[in-house]
């Protein structure tokens, strides 16, 4: 599942797939200031203190397949989920992905593999990609250290069987 891309990334490094040779190819992504606060937004963070990306693309041997193999890491503070005051998270998340440019126009035709992406024209947005990298790599659950939902629950007192949240069921059992 990949964030859903929007139609003006808030950070964005285009490269035509056409221009790529045989050789592999490196690209070295910082967002800035303003890339990192739209991405904040967008992803519902508190903010991005920084987001780097380092990608190398090559193509396969087939010629059509491109293959994308990266890391992003990033400084997030997200909001902890029990207590909601600033977590901060380390990022480092490496990722691969394959792009194909074959004419995929005719669906039926063609049967691509699960884990290749047909490609939109001569285009790839090596920034979009990076920045869902980052959204899959975040925590869903972060947590200030130490704090745990049951910290924040009101205590049961289950050593008289009567309070049991199970006691009345255990009743009826009996009644058989």
């Amino acid at each position: 599942m990949r964030a859903e891309p929007t139609a003006n990334p808030e950070f964005s490094f285009i490269v035509h797939p056409s221009e790529i040779g045989g050789k592999e190819q490196i690209y070295e992504l910082e967002a800035d200031s303003v890339q990192r606060e739209a991405l904040a937004r967008r992803f519902d963070l508190l903010e991005i203190e920084s987001f780097k990306a380092r990608m190398a693309l090559n193509r396969r041997h087939d010629g059509a397949t491109l293959r994308l193999l990266g890391v992003v890491k990033a400084r997030v503070i997200q909001r902890c989920v029990v207590t909601l005051e600033p977590v901060e998270n380390d990022v480092e998340h490496r990722f691969e992905s394959f792009f194909s440019e074959e004419n995929h126009s005719d669906r039926n035709e063609v049967t691509l593999d699960d884990d290749v992406e047909p490609l939109d024209g001569d285009v790839l947005d090596l920034g979009e990609i990076a920045s869902e990298e980052l959204f899959l790599a975040l925590d869903p659950y972060p947590r200030l250290p130490g704090v745990a939902l049951t910290d924040f629950l009101p205590q049961a007192d289950f050593e008289d069987d009567n309070k049991h949240p199970f006691a009345a069921l255990a009743a009826l059992k009996g009644k058989k």
